[in-house]
């Protein structure tokens, strides 16, 4: 699933909650719980080769 979440006053409870500090920020999550994140902005294949190992470590982790 994808999330996007507005950097405003009306999230300011979900922004404080996931500690997000930095605009942009993505984070992984499994299961409700940060398993990684990626602050600032980062060139798309830099930002492609992160996620795909992201995805790639959490389903060994967790056996997927």
């Amino acid at each position: 699933k994808l999330y996007h979440v507005e950097a405003n006053e009306e999230n300011i409870e979900i922004l404080s909650k996931l500690e997000i500090d930095s605009i942009p920020s993505i984070l992984v999550l499994y299961n409700d719980i940060v398993v990684s994140r990626c602050r600032g902005y980062q060139p798309e294949e830099i930002l492609e080769l992160w996620l795909d190992a992201k995805i790639e470590e959490i389903k060994k982790l967790y056996s997927l």
